[in-house]
């Protein structure tokens, strides 16, 4: 056989793989409970606090007048169930028109533009474990400490809201759908990434490392813990497009698979 042949092939199959990721892909912890033509709403009643659990996606770009009075009908409806926000995500791949774009900075709006990423597992560069560093799945021995780690990361958004999100998470860890690993340094918790496993991809949900533990191929171990773990599943995960961590996800050598922008208004009250 051709070597060099086989390899482009091996490639082009991996490419084709890829070229199907789309958003449809990301997990969303909520239900539809309103489909129209132009837009689909996603809710969680029992999570209205969670942004990206209540939201309005858009199936194609809306007209300034058109989303001004969507707008309006989610205010009302949001602050019926006792949330002052409205959220809405953007058809995949467009770019925002410019006068919705000036409506949205007009009225403070939060726009984020959101990345998609994927790889296969075979292309991901593997990290080796060191001695003082070690990766473990989350079950019941080291649940409460797992626990106690997303709690102290999240407090810096108020203690009401660490609490929901370590009580949603423990109902996430019992359902067997969400997974999570948790690294150690040194004996000590200093990071966790959270899995969300579907039938062909695992879903990186979130990755966190400690500040002070950073920079010594944690994250790396982690996703390392994860290519292994399920080496027949393509990995997928959503990035801001102006933190960071892309920049690290892309000399892995995740593939950019495409984007989304995102406006968030939170309404504040005297």
């Amino acid at each position: 056989m051709n070597i060099l042949y086989h390899v482009k092939s091996v490639r082009k199959k991996r490419g084709e793989v890829l070229q199907h990721i789309t958003f449809e892909n990301i997990h969303v912890l909520g239900s539809v409970i309103h489909e129209e033509d132009t837009y689909i709403q996603y809710e969680h009643k029992d999570m209205f606090y969670r942004y990206d659990s209540n939201f309005i996606r858009f199936k194609q770009m809306p007209s300034l007048l058109t989303f001004q009075k969507l707008v309006a009908t989610s205010k009302r409806y949001n602050e019926s169930n006792g949330a002052h926000y409205v959220h809405f995500h953007f058809p995949e791949n467009v770019e925002l028109p410019t006068g919705l774009c000036r409506y949205l900075q007009d009225e403070q709006y939060e726009i984020t533009k959101i990345e998609l990423y994927a790889i296969q597992p075979i292309d991901f560069p593997i990290v080796e474990q060191t001695a003082e560093i070690e990766i473990q799945a989350v079950n019941e021995e080291n649940l409460q400490t797992f626990l106690r780690l997303q709690y102290e990361d999240d407090i810096e958004f108020g203690p009401t809201f660490a609490k929901e999100q370590r009580d949603l998470t423990y109902r996430l860890w019992e359902s067997g759908v969400h997974t999570y690993v948790i690294a150690y340094f040194a004996g000590k918790a200093v990071g966790y990434v959270e899995l969300i496993l579907q039938e062909e991809t695992v879903e990186i949900n979130n990755l966190m490392v400690r500040a002070p533990y950073r920079r010594r191929s944690i994250g790396s171990m982690l996703q390392t813990y994860v290519v292994q773990t399920f080496p027949n599943k393509t990995i997928i995960l959503l990035a801001d497009s102006e933190d960071t961590p892309r920049e690290m996800y892309q000399k892995q050598g995740y593939v950019n698979c495409g984007f989304m922008y995102e406006a968030l208004k939170i309404f504040k009250y005297d």
